[in-house]
């Protein structure tokens, strides 16, 4: 599993976690996480958005938010 920390600000966080599904081959499952914080920078709330993706959708979706 791959996790990365997008954005990590005092109020909020986005996560990404991708890994290879099982089964069909070439499949990933990617989740997009945003998290609130309290006051003391501790996680308040979360909501996860699960999408599942070939290596090319990856591809597009990752060359787009760079352009």
């Amino acid at each position: 599993m791959k996790e990365i920390i997008v954005k990590d600000s005092p109020g909020f966080q986005l996560r990404i976690k991708k890994w290879e599904c099982a089964n069909p081959k070439g499949l990933f499952a990617v989740h997009f996480i945003q998290a609130t914080k309290d006051k003391d920078g501790n996680v308040d709330s979360e909501s996860t958005y699960e999408f599942f993706m070939e290596e090319s959708d990856l591809k597009l979706v990752s060359e787009a938010l760079i352009k």
